[in-house]
């Protein structure tokens, strides 16, 4: 899987159980500024 493909993905499933981006980044310890790079393929 591509790290474009595995973005796309994660935020699919982020959308659809309704977890906001800062939810998702607190509950991982990971920064809400890494997981928007994931989402927009640029991480």
């Amino acid at each position: 899987m591509t790290r474009a493909g595995f973005g796309e993905r994660l935020n699919k499933i982020r959308k659809k159980t309704g977890i906001k981006t800062g939810s998702l980044a607190e509950k991982t310890d990971v920064s809400v500024g890494f997981f928007s790079g994931v989402f927009s393929s640029e991480a």
